[in-house]
């Protein structure tokens, strides 16, 4: 059952999703669920390489913005 890529993908950014809404609301602190879920569309791939990757890259590139607003 588990062995279609595409349930496997679905259920991957299902319970991703779930778990960013979760701890986003549990922080109290984001006022706006809806860019981390968002962003979590836009990083979550079929392959988890790849899903790594865009993470990382994602992560530095919001230090990289923090760091350039800090400066200036």
């Amino acid at each position: 059952m588990l062995n279609s890529p595409l349930l496997r993908n679905a259920l991957k950014i299902g319970i991703a999703t779930f778990l960013t809404a979760a701890i986003a609301i549990w922080c109290e602190r984001i006022t706006y669920v809806w860019y981390s879920l968002m962003a979590v569309v836009f990083v979550v791939d079929d392959n988890d390489a790849q899903t790594i990757q865009a993470a990382s890259a994602r992560v530095f590139g919001t230090i990289a913005g923090g760091l350039i607003t800090f400066l200036v």
